[in-house]
């Protein structure tokens, strides 16, 4: 999890420019950052990525309970693994599941050939798209409340996190 959040808040905070003055420090800087990216793709896109594939498998035809039960047991694995499991956790990691579900059928079903179309196209009105955006965002809120209080309260997670949460209110503003 420190990981996840040192890589946004790496992007978020770029480097001194005397950095790229002296190329073994830029060489270095380059790839760290490029690590700390990937790391921090991989853990937040997991999540979003097991329930894209299931909302596809299940419009294309697979049986929905058998699909809901494997991706509960690979949040469960996955929280496991990133020692973040408790049965809070991995009910706040259902509900982001289950709204990210629905908003993944919604966008499979709908027509279109950008993101702008296919959210008109999912939502009836901009407003259901930003009362989605409004739950996702209380959502990954109350995952990341967990986890700092799963890690005792860390004054430093806890403004990794809100540096998290800024960088990624910034983009969907780009795209509401």
């Amino acid at each position: 999890v420190a990981l996840l959040i040192r890589a946004l808040t790496r992007v978020s905070q770029p480097p001194p420019a005397w950095h790229y003055l002296i190329p073994f420090k830029f060489v270095l800087e380059f790839f760290s950052a490029r690590k700390e990216i990937r790391i921090f793709s991989t853990g937040f896109l997991f999540l979003r990525k097991l329930v894209l594939d299931a909302a596809r498998d299940i419009g294309e035809g697979e049986n929905r309970q058998v699909r809901d039960a494997e991706v509960e047991e690979s949040i469960r694995g996955w929280c496991s693994s990133n020692k973040l499991y408790s049965e809070d956790m991995h009910q706040k990691q259902l509900v982001l599941a289950t709204l990210l579900f629905d908003h993944y059928s919604a966008m499979l079903k709908a027509e279109g050939k950008n993101y702008e179309s296919l959210t008109g196209g999912a939502y009836e009105t901009r407003a259901g798209y930003e009362s989605f955006l409004r739950k996702l965002t209380a959502a990954e809120r109350e995952i990341d409340r967990v986890v700092v209080e799963m890690r005792a309260g860390d004054a430093r997670l806890r403004a990794q996190m809100s540096v998290k949460q800024q960088a990624i209110n910034t983009i969907r503003e780009k795209y509401k």
